[in-house]
């Protein structure tokens, strides 16, 4: 059961970062907008 968890847990926790880490993306593109070089920072990640 211990094992399962901590699985389990390990998954929630990464999706949970990457959820943070795309809603941070999504504020600076949306802050960056102006410029042009959003779609070459886009093909960069």
């Amino acid at each position: 059961m211990i094992e399962v968890f901590d699985a389990g847990w390990t998954l929630v926790s990464a999706l949970a970062l990457i959820a943070i880490l795309g809603l941070i993306i999504r504020y600076f593109l949306k802050k960056r907008q102006r410029s042009k070089g959003q779609r070459a920072f886009l093909l960069k990640v």
